[in-house]
């Protein structure tokens, strides 16, 4: 899906904004980001979850879903800079959840689809790259198809803010 300046100046700025949020109130990256990355991280983030919810043809409640919670619909996001790479989920991350893998490169956002957090955390797919803390890294060919998404049903067609 192709974005326009616009809506990527506006997702930008959503995780600018986050950025700013959790420094001012202290959190803790816990996934070994460098410091330096932190920023680059959040606004990638806020990019894919606008992605998914374009997709899903819903409003993006972007101010409500800061720490704590779902991203998107009840969804974990799970963006990457660029497209050849891998959902990655943590030990740490509910088995229960869905984590959808949205990738960004330039103006481009793609979803490659979904995987329960407990179908993610198979141990061939346990890595702990660049000395950050191991976690699972699923190649894009396992995951489910998104028309396959549990809950598909309620969002196309229809446009509602969540």
């Amino acid at each position: 899906m192709i974005l326009t300046q616009e809506e990527l100046d506006f997702a930008r700025q959503v995780g600018i904004n986050r950025n700013k949020y959790a420094k001012a109130n202290g959190f803790k990256n816990r996934h070994g980001i460098p410091v330096s990355k932190e920023l680059e991280y959040d606004i990638v983030g806020a990019i894919g979850e606008y992605v998914l919810c374009r997709y899903l043809n819903i409003e993006w409640d972007h101010e409500s879903n800061l720490y704590g919670k779902h991203d998107v619909a009840g969804y974990e996001v799970r963006t990457a800079s660029g497209h050849r790479l891998k959902l990655i989920v943590r030990p740490d991350d509910d088995s229960d959840s869905i984590f959808v893998l949205v990738t960004v490169e330039g103006n481009t956002g793609r979803i490659h689809g979904w995987l329960y957090g407990h179908e993610a955390k198979q141990v061939k797919w346990l890595e702990a790259p660049n000395d950050r803390p191991a976690a699972y890294f699923v190649p894009r060919f396992s995951l489910n198809s998104m028309s396959n998404l549990p809950g598909i049903e309620r969002f196309h067609g229809s446009k509602q803010a969540v």
